[in-house]
């Protein structure tokens, strides 16, 4: 099983000492690689920003480095078997798939994952509320809204949309008017009160489907019927609720933060992801082209094209379109949870890695892609030769070991 795994494997001979020379032939680019003993037994999965590099670090330890009650990982590694995955992301993915092969049900001793956290909704429940959830889906009638980078970021928006709509925050008072007498927020006067009938259940419901629509990427037309509002109490010198109009239209500007960016109804998300793939030697020309990986990623499903180089952008620009067309299923199981916690890791971090595009309602051009791509590594490739030329050295992110 491992063998259909992994790309190559390289024997470890424990009675040759340089072990520089034996691992010389191990590529050095992104990548997993997996020690094994002398029966091909599994010992630990890692993930490289260097697959010779990381293969030597952890099999040339002191013996300060090593924990307690561990073995020598050279004494008891005969085989390196790996995986040249050329960029981060992609070596992400087959790290999270192939620990899943070769540790079923414990896989997540080798892998660790971020929390994820969803906005969830029933919009055909008789009181419909906002809750947090770590599943993108459950019940087949709710809606889930994200991505958000933490649990912190679902919260604020949710209090927020409490706030700007004036929902109720106990819900499950609304149907007992005698009991939501207690109610601190109905004694404070900082909801709408349906529990008493200050405001009608289809009123209500309104409101609820206002904030999904924020939530669904439609705040534009949600801010410009609230302004249109807003002016009308203006001129009947209403100034009091405009000004509260105001407030409310203020308030949804949260969506603005980098927190949110990528946040909308999870059941039409569709991100698209291209990164550097592998240097290729073409024949006839003498210097090797660099291909390109793409991924569209939906929350229960991640598609990877095959290699393309830039002259075939078109080409592959057509193939990803193909997929975004194709209708999918929304897949709530653990194992599509985890891959989009991995989508996520990445998307959410300080300097992400390759370009990320959210192709939900807007697919991108050849050009606007070309564009973008060329942007993207041309600044890239300009900081890292202006700190080459100073002698300094650049930060880049890469997945921990």
């Amino acid at each position: 099983m491992i063998e259909g795994l992994f790309e190559q494997e390289l024997p470890i001979d424990p009675l040759q000492e340089d072990l520089a020379d034996q691992l010389s032939t191990l590529p050095t680019c992104k990548g997993i690689l997996l020690l094994a003993d002398e029966n091909s037994r599994p010992i630990q999965l890692l993930i490289a920003a260097n697959i010779r590099r990381t293969a030597f670090a952890r099999l040339r330890q002191t013996d300060q480095q090593i924990p307690p009650k561990k073995a020598d990982l050279v004494d008891v590694t005969r085989c390196i078997f790996y995986l040249s995955c050329h960029n981060s992301f992609r070596s992400s993915l087959n790290h999270l798939r192939t620990a899943r092969q070769l540790w079923p049900n414990r896989y997540l001793d080798q892998v660790t994952l971020p929390r994820q956290s969803f906005i969830h909704i029933d919009p055909s429940a008789a009181w419909p509320v906002f809750t947090i959830s770590s599943k993108p889906f459950s019940e087949e009638q709710e809606k889930g809204f994200g991505l958000f980078p933490n649990r912190k970021a679902a919260d604020e928006l949710t209090q927020v949309l409490l706030d700007t709509f004036m929902l109720c925050k106990r819900p499950d008072l609304a149907d007992s008017p005698e009991k939501a007498k207690s109610c601190p927020y109905l004694q404070m006067d900082t909801c709408p009160a349906p529990c008493i009938g200050r405001i009608s259940r289809e009123k209500y419901l309104s409101q609820i489907n206002t904030a999904i629509q924020v939530l669904s990427d439609q705040r534009a037309d949600v801010v410009a019927e609230m302004n249109q509002q807003m002016q009308q109490y203006a001129r009947q010198m209403d100034f009091e609720k405009a000004q509260n109009l105001k407030i409310r239209m203020e308030q949804l500007r949260i969506l603005d933060r980098p927190a949110y960016t990528w946040t909308t109804d999870l059941s039409q998300l569709i991100l698209l992801h291209i990164d550097r793939s592998a240097r290729i030697k073409i024949e006839g020309k003498r210097t090797r082209q660099q291909s390109w990986a793409a991924f569209v990623i939906r929350p229960g499903r991640i598609d990877e094209l095959t290699d393309f180089f830039m002259e075939d952008l078109e080409s592959a620009r057509q193939k990803i379109q193909a997929i975004t067309n194709e209708k999918k299923e929304m897949d709530s199981s653990r194992q599509a949870v985890e891959e989009l916690a991995v989508a996520s890791y990445h998307l959410f971090r300080s300097n992400p890695e390759g370009i990320w595009i959210n192709i939900t309602n807007k697919f991108p051009s050849t050009d606007q892609l070309r564009q973008q791509i060329e942007e993207r590594y041309n600044q890239k490739e300009s900081k890292h030769a202006e700190c080459n030329k100073k002698g300094t050295s650049v930060k880049t992110d890469v997945p921990s070991q």
